[in-house]
């Protein structure tokens, strides 16, 4: 078992984590400039298709770190311990959304409803929980069969099936005859596995051949930032001509997101220290991820803010928010079951072969 702290994953979680708050932060200002002025910014709608390639890289970094710790399958109480880490505050933040959604009326009938459907069909902001809970499971069935198939026959099969799936729903309208056919195209069709396979895929081999990836990367830098403009390039384009959805649940960010990931390895190996705040924002990750838009919600837009203003505002106060909520609700009993745990790790760990839980409690 190799349960290695591996610096580039800091980094990318990080990232990552940054670019899910400004997402947001950016769709809630695109929202005010489309009702205020009928049209929205060509800067913050570029800024908002580069920063998609951040959901699918969790996928990859949930996989990675997977396939790099349990070489020869997991160990008892695997999925226990992360129902416990993962469901559980899941469960209670879909709770907590269902009451903070209750905008035209608070009946309890409708809080059960929201609960519901946020709870079992992943209605809300952490809908990601249930997609990484197939994976867990998937990583147990497949990661034997993963281990004795030649990869590049597995990375093609996967990508196939993952391009045939995203196309389907982008572009096909809902078919009547489905049950909640509007649902399920509009955002149902993002929790089934089939739409983020490449990416699982891709984070097995590369955990389980970790340094020869690096090795790799390494040696063609020049393919990596080349291939990286390139895909950005595409995206850009078929988001212009085929595309109507600017989501990161496209068959074209399937490339794009994993050279953002190849760049992002590149350029963190580079690095020989990480900065504290790297650190920082990795540890708390999934507090934010759970909490930012909770935040987002409380704070109005205000004309003087101006929409680049209001970005900013949503985008510190959110994360400053969130920091500080699971900072305090950590520092009681149970706390971590709420709001969802802090990963505590000391920069001089990550320099050291020692073991460490915290690179797979993720």
């Amino acid at each position: 078992m190799d349960k290695k702290l591996v610096n580039e994953i800091f980094w990318l979680r990080s990232i990552s984590c940054l670019a899910i708050v400004l997402i947001h932060a950016i769709e809630a200002s695109i929202d005010f400039q489309t009702k205020q002025l009928g049209s929205t910014s060509f800067s913050l709608e570029t800024l908002h298709l580069i920063l998609l390639f951040a959901t699918p890289t969790y996928v990859f970094i949930s996989e990675f770190l997977l396939a790099k710790a349990y070489r020869d399958g997991v160990p008892p109480g695997f999925l226990i311990k992360r129902m416990r880490s993962l469901l559980i505050p899941y469960c209670f933040m879909g709770i907590v959304y269902a009451v903070f959604d209750m905008t035209e009326g608070f009946t309890w009938s409708a809080v059960i409803v929201e609960t519901v459907k946020n709870i079992v069909m992943g209605d809300f902001v952490a809908w990601f929980i249930l997609l990484i809970f197939q994976f867990y499971i998937l990583h147990m069935i497949l990661s034997r069969v993963l281990n004795r198939i030649p990869p590049l026959r597995a990375l093609i099969f996967s990508f196939v099936v993952n391009v045939l799936y995203l196309a389907f729903f982008n572009l096909t309208q809902p078919i009547a005859i489905i049950p909640f056919h509007d649902y399920i195209w509009a955002r149902g069709y993002w929790i089934p596995c089939l739409g983020w396979l490449f990416y699982f895929t891709v984070g097995y081999y590369t955990g389980r051949n970790y340094e020869y990836v690096i090795q790799w990367i390494q040696r063609h830098k020049l393919w990596i930032f080349g291939s990286t403009l390139l895909m950005m390039a595409l995206v850009f384009l078929f988001n212009d001509h085929i595309f109507t959805k600017t989501t990161s649940k496209r068959p074209d960010m399937l490339l794009y997101t994993c050279c953002v990931i190849g760049l992002i390895f590149y350029v963190s190996n580079k690095v020989n220290q990480i900065p504290r705040w790297v650190y920082h924002i990795s540890s708390y990750s999934f507090s934010i991820y759970l909490l930012h838009k909770l935040f987002m919600g409380w704070i109005p837009y205000i004309p003087e803010m101006g929409f680049i203003g209001y970005i900013i505002i949503l985008f510190v106060s959110s994360l400053t928010g969130s920091i500080i909520m699971a900072y305090l609700f950590n520092r009681i009993p149970f706390g971590r079951y709420l709001v969802g745990g802090i990963q505590h790790v000391k920069p001089k760990e990550t320099n050291l072969p020692a073991q460490s839980k915290t690179a797979i409690e993720t």
